[in-house]
């Protein structure tokens, strides 16, 4: 037990070990009612060629059709079991070359990290269409019409998501403009259709609306 708290406490694995706490924090405060699960989601609903760095790999691996805090929380808890499994082996041998130790720590902490995306891919595959039917399903007709507030920094006709309420609960939705217009964030839009092959529905301003 002494082993592994230090393992777990020591460079690199005490990195993956501080994000697994604060999101186990974050779960507890969401179990207790004081934040939603959505606080951390984030517009990854973008083409590729529109992000780059982490992000872009992120959304080239299928990372997406989940709550991002889901797959935060599942990518955080494999990087920190493989980190501390391989730590730990690396303890066993009795070295200490100072800034190769340093380097060779950094390697597995960064290893781990990339190595845990695909596992996390893997994991939430099967979780999407449970998502995918709590969020479209049959509710796409009872949508028609309703109002609906501007999640992103934006909507326009290339990327966009709307927060809708449906019988007390809080949709996450993709959408686009309905016209050439943008909308912003927190701006009040109204659906008027839903696009089955994008997957996505279409907005327009209550001012338009009304016209």
């Amino acid at each position: 037990m002494e082993h592994f708290l230090i393992n777990i406490t020591s460079y690199p694995t005490v990195i993956y070990t501080t994000l697994l706490l604060i999101i186990l924090l974050f779960w507890l405060l969401t179990v207790v009612g004081l934040f939603d699960m959505d606080i951390l989601d984030v517009d990854i609903d973008l083409d590729t060629s529109e992000v780059g760095g982490a992000l872009g790999v992120l959304v080239t691996l299928g990372l997406t059709g989940v709550p991002v805090t889901l797959v935060l929380s599942i990518l955080i808890l494999y990087s920190w079991t493989l980190c501390s499994i391989l730590s730990l082996f690396i303890g066993h041998f009795d070295w200490d070359y100072g800034v190769l130790t340093f380097l060779l720590n950094t390697f597995i902490l960064i290893a781990t990290g990339a190595l845990s995306i695909p596992l996390t891919a893997k994991t939430i595959n099967p979780l999407r269409p449970l998502f995918r039917a709590f969020n479209q399903g049959p509710i796409q007709e009872t949508l028609m019409g309703k109002e609906a507030r501007v999640r992103t920094t934006k909507i326009d006709e290339n990327s966009g998501q709307i927060e809708c309420s449906r019988d007390g609960a809080s949709l996450i939705l993709n959408a686009r403009s309905g016209s050439a217009k943008q909308y912003l964030y927190g701006e009040t839009v109204i659906i008027i259709d839903f696009k089955e092959i994008d997957n996505m529905y279409i907005v327009v301003s209550k001012q338009e609306f009304n016209q």
